[in-house]
């Protein structure tokens, strides 16, 4: 009986200290913090209040979790990081769980730091990637004067793009790090910036469960073991006023406003942006004297100058050929019958119907007409994204059975830099590409017509056509006694580009076939 008695009691000693033990491990209440960040970060002043608030929960020992409410589109790079890498810290001191409403770019990099992400349905999560103001082109000063050739851009324009590829490494390692063995979208598909619906970034990896807030604050507190909690607003972490900025008001322009070139962002413009943004090209007055040998039409609203064909006005001029600009239509048409080459670049309004005939006349006399265009933000402008991006340079184009693509090519594999700079080495043997092996093209289109004599390979991507195809890039072909030579990029003509690969063995090239159909 006694024997009994004490096994009892041992028994109920024993259920005891596991109660015990079970209330010491697990806190009876306590606070989880809500920290909310809205809009873009492009402020000191943004991300500063967003520190403070990680830090105050940090420092705050009633606080037992946190919960960090998103809705941002990104931001500046530097504080981006900043703020996750902060968040990092706190999340090694207590649970913290993230609830995306929205979470583009930098907003997801801050996500990521979080042990666990709720999203709801239809929240828009991802957009992995990079997006920069370039270095500018240095213009020196005898006034000004600097001890570096990179002491007033910062980088070099051309090494530049291995910048951004870096960053990019950055914010895929973060989110590599973070979401650990819950991730299956592969670096290939999180590097092309594409935007997931909530319910997709559950199925790839990038959040855990669609909840709403209540369910994300009872996941943090079963994080900080709490039986019961209540919820602590921490001050707010993007505070209205000058330092705030919504999708409404953030456009390309403004980030240079805010911070000049060069730059980095962890951002999501989308299209708007851009177009807003989109600074006009430099462009010079149209030259006097002498009938031009060269024309280059300025009277259609090219967003082109003398810098961004340098190359290959250089070789023109190498080989005794006189380059001028016509800015009216008039001076244009006046200087045509004397000229043996029209350029036709980036034009932003369309071509009349009786300005085709006289290109075409002219073409098939035996002038050569050179058309170039280039799908960047720099040379479409919204005048051009207006009359539907390509329609302007089509509306000569198609009269000699060439059309430019809209959209641009890239690959994921065989790049410069970036995805978007591409290689092309395939070309027909002709004499626009002798002695070339390959030339690297930036933000290029591809151009559809019979006579294709430079194809990129088979793994090169239309962002239009959404597949990987071989794509014509450049195109020559006979008309009348002329010929039309077509190229769908013109940052090729300029330094440092112009450098890269074969390009200048090409433009040599084409400088010669121009003044070998004068001489012919």
């Amino acid at each position: 009986m006694r024997g009994t008695r004490s096994a009892l009691l041992a028994v109920a000693l024993l259920l005891l200290l596991s109660a015990a033990s079970y209330f010491v491990l697990r806190e009876k209440s306590g606070y989880v913090g809500v920290i909310r960040i809205k809009g873009y970060v492009l402020s000191a002043e943004s991300a500063d209040a967003i520190t403070r608030a990680v830090m105050k929960a940090s420092a705050n020992s009633s606080i037992k979790a946190v919960v960090v409410i998103l809705d941002s589109f990104g931001g500046s790079a530097n504080y981006i990081e900043q703020i996750y890498l902060n968040l990092k810290e706190l999340r090694s001191k207590k649970p913290v769980v993230a609830l995306a409403v929205n979470a583009l770019s930098g907003g997801y990099y801050i996500a990521v730091a979080a042990n666990y992400i709720f999203v709801h349905p239809t929240s828009f999560i991802g957009s992995v990637g990079v997006v920069s103001t370039a270095p500018p082109l240095l213009v020196p000063s005898e006034q000004v004067l600097e001890t570096g050739a990179y002491k007033h851009t910062g980088f070099s324009r051309l090494l530049f793009y291995h910048n951004l590829s870096r960053a990019l490494d950055a914010f895929i390692g973060a989110i590599e790090e973070g979401r650990g063995g819950r991730l299956r979208a592969s670096r290939e598909e999180l590097s092309r910036g594409l935007v997931y619906l909530g319910i997709e970034a559950v199925a790839a990896g990038l959040a855990d469960e669609v909840g709403s807030l209540e369910r994300a604050l009872k996941e943090a507190a079963r994080r900080a073991g709490l039986l019961s909690y209540e919820v602590a607003e921490v001050a707010s972490g993007a505070a209205q006023g000058p330092g705030y900025y919504t999708w409404s008001n953030v456009t390309a322009r403004l980030l240079e406003e805010l911070q000049p070139p060069p730059a980095l962002y962890y951002i999501y413009l989308g299209a708007r942006g851009l177009v807003d943004g989109g600074q006009p090209a430099a462009q010079v007055p149209a030259a006097t004297g002498a009938p031009a040998q060269v024309l280059v039409d300025l009277s259609h609203g090219n967003r082109v100058s003398w810098w961004s064909l340098d190359a290959l006005i250089a070789e023109l001029v190498k080989l005794n050929a006189t380059v001028n600009f016509a800015k009216t239509w008039y001076e244009l048409e006046s200087s045509l019958s004397n000229s043996t080459c029209l350029i036709v670049a980036a034009p932003t309004l369309p071509y009349t119907g009786k300005e085709v005939e006289r290109v075409e006349r002219f073409v098939k006399e035996g002038g050569v007409l050179i058309l170039l265009f280039d799908p960047s933000i720099e040379y479409v402008g919204l005048e051009g994204i207006s009359a539907y991006i390509t329609a302007p340079i089509n509306t000569l184009a198609g009269r000699f059975g060439i059309t430019f693509a809209y959209g641009f090519l890239y690959n994921e594999g065989e790049h410069l830099g970036i995805y978007r700079n591409i290689y092309v080495s395939e070309f027909a043997d002709d004499e626009l590409f002798r002695d070339v092996r390959a030339i690297a093209l930036f933000t290029a289109t591809h151009v559809r017509s019979e006579g294709g004599v430079a194809w990129t390979s088979n793994s090169t991507f239309s962002s239009s056509a959404e597949k990987a195809g071989r794509y014509a890039v450049a195109v020559r072909s006979r008309y009348g006694r002329g010929e039309v030579i077509a190229l769908g990029d013109i940052t090729i003509f300029s330094e440092p580009f112009c450098h890269v690969e074969d390009n200048y063995r090409f433009i040599r090239n084409l400088a010669k076939l121009i003044l070998k159909r004068r001489e012919g």
